[in-house]
């Protein structure tokens, strides 16, 4: 049983869609479903080869923020 919960009936919509495995927002180029909208605007990026995120020490680009930030760490270890 999943430990989830949450008081956000929207929230608790989206997460649900992690066990069902519906993927309703679907690329118009590769046919790849995603559980959010969001998910779907961040994978496009990697069709139009567009970075919008930057790395301020190396200049190498990103498409999420979480991987941003998991590569910027990664300068601290230099």
């Amino acid at each position: 049983i999943c430990p989830y919960s949450c008081s956000n009936k929207s929230r608790l919509k989206r997460h649900m869609l992690t066990h069902s495995g519906e993927r309703p927002f679907k690329c118009n180029v590769c046919e790849r479903g995603f559980t959010t909208n969001q998910n779907l605007k961040s994978h496009m990026y990697l069709h139009s080869g567009e970075f919008p995120l930057v790395c301020n020490l190396c200049q190498r680009g990103f498409t999420r923020l979480d991987h941003l930030r998991r590569h910027e760490e990664s300068h601290l270890n230099e």
